[in-house]
């Protein structure tokens, strides 16, 4: 599963990554849903292309989360054990 998180930080030669966002910005022009919450980011190419090749890869279940679903996700398991 992948998160916000995941797709922030730099890329090739130093390229700043766009935050997803909830609205569409010149840099995150990708709709892309929560796979839990089904809440709508805008998510730049690179986030969007990892969650395509994870899909096209056979990878079952969720492919991406919003933060606040992934923290309550981490949440439950920590209150499982």
């Amino acid at each position: 599963m992948m998160n916000l998180s995941q797709g922030m930080g730099t890329h090739r030669s130093d390229t700043k990554l766009e935050r997803p966002t909830l609205h569409q910005t010149e840099g995150n022009r990708y709709p892309l849903n929560c796979g839990i919450c089904r809440e709508l980011f805008f998510v730049d190419e690179h986030i969007l292309r990892r969650v395509y090749l994870a899909l096209e890869g056979g990878q079952s279940g969720i492919t991406f989360s919003c933060e606040a679903c992934e923290e309550q996700h981490a949440g439950a398991v920590c209150a499982f054990y």
